[in-house]
């Protein structure tokens, strides 16, 4: 990401340089053991990041009891920097941000006071569960609170968590209602975890709640406002995800290119040969395309109140599918190599389609540009006499 843009000024700059220190000095020892002891490396990332104050810029004044204003543009620079270094820890930091962001955004003084700090300096890790399992999460209301029966899949960071946000449909009353939903903290103490298989090395888990009792001051926001907060959560995510897509990109063509000009490609030097010169060249285009468009994205919603939903979402479908398309391009160059568990081209590759699961990727992106083109179009044809 190129910070001598306009978009951006010199705290991004700055802050850029103190990720980069600390990605050299502490991160990169880290990621070689990252892999022996997973649930481990992620405490470790998390507590790091705490420490450096890298997910205050989720929080904007949150902290200090104001509402959450995140600045794009700094979890923009952040992310792109951890996932040039470690995809997992990118995904760490996204993970924990998105859990940390509904209680940000709705919960109350005291709520806000509870959690936050512990969360903001690592001291405490969150998962956010939005998907349902095999048994949909119900809440039955009862005087002063609820009852939670019901599991969420795939939740992020389940196994070390210390307290779960999770979104939970209320019990119809009546046939045919219209489905209602609240968001709840809980404490991992009151479910059950069990890990579960997932295409990137980052822990993920089924959380079961067995009939667990909550009182009514664990909900966020008013009964009923947990989807729009799921929402809002999940779309102040999808820039931050969409840089931390090509920071992995980058990696992997960084390391990529490194190991193809020591060995080459079918005996030659990869210089001589045009058709990996072309695979290059198209990956690394595709990749500062999408760099400029998730720039100016945030750049955008962090300089007016709008939310900017064409731009956001060309940048994340863009990302997504230029970082996908790279780190497939560099395994394909390495040949047989490229399928080796222990050469990191396909667990790149697999933590670039594990940020889909940080934003609930909307498949019916490309109709969204679509339908705010055709409106801007029928605007302007509206202005003519």
């Amino acid at each position: 990401m190129d910070l001598l843009l306009p978009q951006f000024d010199d705290a991004h700059r700055e802050l850029a340089t103190k990720v980069k220190r600390l990605c050299d000095d502490r991160l990169v020892p880290l990621t070689a053991t990252e892999l022996e002891d997973p649930a481990a490396a992620v405490v470790e990332y998390v507590a790091l990041l705490g420490q450096e104050g890298l997910f205050d810029p989720a929080l904007g004044k949150a902290l200090e009891g104001e509402a959450p204003r995140p600045e794009l543009r700094s979890m923009c620079v952040v992310r792109t920097l951890l996932g040039r270094t470690s995809g997992m820890c990118d995904g760490v930091y996204g993970a924990q941000v998105q859990g940390m962001y509904p209680l940000a955004l709705c919960g109350n003084e005291d709520q806000r006071a509870i959690f936050l700090p512990g969360m903001a300096a690592g001291q405490q890790v969150v998962g956010l569960g939005l998907l349902d399992g095999n048994e949909p999460l119900l809440a039955t209301s009862k005087p002063g609170g609820y009852t939670l029966a019901g599991n969420k899949t795939l939740v992020p960071l389940a196994p070390i968590a210390d307290q779960f946000v999770v979104l939970a449909r209320h019990r119809p009353n009546m046939p045919n209602e219209t489905p209602r939903f609240s968001m709840f903290v809980v404490d991992a103490g009151k479910v059950t975890v069990q890990s579960e298989g997932f295409v990137s090395p980052l822990p993920v888990g089924v959380v079961s709640f067995d009939n667990v009792d909550v009182e009514i001051d664990t909900r966020l926001g008013g009964e009923g406002q947990g989807l729009m907060i799921a929402q809002t959560s999940l779309d102040m995510m999808r820039l931050p995800a969409a840089a931390g897509c090509l920071g992995i990109a980058r990696q992997a063509l960084q390391r990529g290119v490194d190991a193809l000009l020591r060995r080459g490609v079918g005996g030659r030097p990869l210089r001589e040969q045009q058709g990996p010169l072309w695979e290059i060249g198209d990956a690394v285009t595709q990749v500062e395309a999408a760099e400029a468009l998730v720039g100016n994205a945030a750049y955008r919603r962090d300089s007016t109140t709008s939310r900017e939903s064409k731009g956001t979402t060309m940048a994340r479908q863009i990302a997504q599918d230029a970082a996908e398309k790279a780190c497939l391009a560099v395994a394909d160059l390495m040949g047989l190599r490229g399928l080796s568990a222990g050469d990191p081209w396909t667990r790149l590759l697999a933590e670039v389609r594990a940020l889909r699961l940080e934003t609930e990727f909307l498949e019916n992106a490309r109709q969204v540009v679509a339908l705010s083109f055709i409106a801007s179009v029928e605007a302007e044809q509206q202005k003519k006499p």
